[in-house]
């Protein structure tokens, strides 16, 4: 697992099936997420790559509607 901390530092993602999401705790939906976009990836031979976001988006948008 690599972990990237800037957006200048993203590469060009080829050959991958990828999930963009705030994954604020992982529950159900975020599980069922991850896993397909695992078994997408395994289908196709591709890696698999998760973007999320830190801090939360609203954080930056609506700092008083950001979960605690």
């Amino acid at each position: 697992m690599k972990i990237l901390r800037s957006g200048e530092n993203l590469p060009f993602f080829t050959g991958t099936s990828i999930a963009i999401g705030k994954f604020d705790g992982v529950h159900l939906g975020h599980q069922l997420l991850l896993e397909r976009t695992r078994e997408l990836a395994f289908r196709d031979s591709l890696k698999s790559v998760v973007i999320t976001f830190d801090p939360h988006p609203l954080a930056i948008l609506d700092p008083a509607k950001t979960p605690k």
